[in-house]
């Protein structure tokens, strides 16, 4: 239920800069690459297709539009109730007009008015003149392409889009060749209970080849690395986000 209300909290701002959402079009794809055979470790992009879907993909709706950016005049703030926080995003106005426009609108299930936008669960981040946006950690497919494109539109009004920074792995690494198209690596403790059929090899994946997204773990422990062998990006981010045994998120080539 929370796409109607974020619809509706949508088309009640005031001066909303864009409506656009970031949706998931990959829960009916076919992931051809799953290792059925290691429950431990990510797919393996040449085995059986995996039926799982991305996570959340009920949640479609971008529930926080940045406002207005073209009343740059108004530097005064509000005190409290400026943002509006749902498990998609957080909308955070700067402006007492805007505050009070977010205030009024921020009612429903899964929408909670709040004094300002948290930052420990931001997995990318846009901010303009008068708001600003906090995308949430999300395994939606193509979730960060979508809410980049959202960011930059507006000409002048376009905002700043930051990501959040991958961790890196904590301990020595330990790698597993699954196929042409795919290598997994971990660090640390996780290497003692690595399987691999092909053998665990010491160090990370090779680099030669690679494709420049990224499949990880939140933590930056686990990554799926993939090869331009015949792998197109659209399939290795449905295969990342259709990984099972550990959640992973897709995170494109920056440039």
């Amino acid at each position: 239920m929370r796409a109607p209300l974020a619809t509706a909290l949508l088309a009640l701002l005031i001066g909303c800069d864009d409506a656009s959402s970031a949706t998931d079009t990959s829960a009916d794809t076919a992931d051809t690459s799953v290792d059925t055979a290691d429950t431990s470790a990510p797919p393996d992009t040449a085995d059986t297709a995996d039926t799982s879907a991305p996570p959340d993909t009920a949640d479609t709706a971008d529930t926080s539009t940045p406002l207005d950016t073209a009343d740059t005049s108004e530097d005064d703030t509000a005190s409290a109730l400026c943002g509006c926080d749902s498990p998609a995003s957080c909308l955070f106005a700067k402006t007492s007009a805007s505050c009070a426009s977010v205030a009024q609108t921020c009612t429903g299930q899964d929408m909670t008015p709040v004094a300002a936008c948290g930052t420990d669960d931001a997995m990318a981040t846009c901010t303009r003149g008068t708001s600003s946006i906090t995308y949430h950690w999300s395994a939606l497919r193509g979730f960060l392409a979508d809410a980049k494109a959202q960011c930059d539109a507006g000409g002048a009004a376009a905002g700043t889009f930051a990501v959040a920074s991958i961790p890196a792995g904590d301990g020595t690494p330990c790698s597993c060749q699954r196929s042409a198209s795919a290598c997994v690596q971990t660090f640390g403790a996780a290497c003692s209970t690595f399987t691999c059929d092909a053998g665990v090899e010491s160090g990370t994946c090779s680099t030669s080849e690679r494709l420049r997204a990224r499949c990880v773990t939140r933590d930056g422990q686990r990554e799926v690395v993939f090869y331009a062998n015949g792998l197109t990006l659209e399939l290795a981010e449905t295969t990342c986000l259709g990984a099972s045994a550990f959640q992973y998120y897709w995170f494109p080539d920056p440039n």
